[in-house]
């Protein structure tokens, strides 16, 4: 993985869930309004290509990736579409309107998640760390130890490195395939901002 590849996936990423939101906003999917054949064309990378590929020309400028980069596109979008929003549906008038939202960071009753679920998340993205250098060790001819992982924890410098880089691999595997889960882009962003990578 290089520069480029990691500068690709966060254009692409950022262009994708633009794309959702301005959707979320405007209740429309391009020049259309949103329908059900759109919602499950987007449920999946392969049908989520070939929606975009039919209304290429329709999508906004600013949203809209490089013919090439559809595919990785297509990956993010039905990506976030399955884990950051979902899908509500109203009859008004004997019309059925369909809206997407974007899933909210705190629970439906406004309580915060419980300590058990917080640590969950961590171990999750401790895991998803671990394995990224796992590979970067690999990807040097190297091997990476419990050891060298548990120096990460005392070294401020050390662990943010991992995280940007862990951040950037989960990007990018998503951009080629179904990722890990919500657990290593959100962890990564949100450690991210903290350390004000980002």
């Amino acid at each position: 993985m290089n520069q480029s590849e990691i500068q690709s996936a966060i254009a692409l990423e950022q262009k994708a869930f633009a794309f959702l939101l301005a959707s979320r906003a405007s209740g429309h999917a391009a020049s259309r309004p949103l329908d059900e054949a759109t919602l499950a064309a987007w449920q999946h990378a392969d049908s989520c290509a070939a929606w975009i590929t039919r209304h290429y020309d329709e999508l906004p400028s600013a949203n809209r990736p490089e013919r090439e980069e559809v595919r990785a596109f297509s990956q993010f979008l039905s990506s976030f579409f399955a884990t950051s929003f979902s899908v509500s549906k109203t009859r008004r008038d004997g019309e059925i309107r369909i809206q997407i939202r974007a899933l909210p960071t705190r629970r439906l009753d406004g309580s915060r998640k419980s300590n058990h679920l917080k640590e969950k998340e961590r171990k999750a993205a401790d895991a998803l760390r671990q394995m990224a250098l796992t590979a970067l060790a690999a990807e040097c001819g190297a091997s990476a130890t419990d050891a060298h992982f548990s120096q990460t924890h005392h070294d401020a410098t050390l662990a943010a490195d991992l995280t940007l880089w862990t951040y950037a691999r989960q990007l990018v595997n998503r951009s080629e395939y179904a990722s890990q889960g919500p657990a290593g882009i959100t962890s990564g962003w949100i450690s991210m901002r903290k350390l004000g990578a980002v």
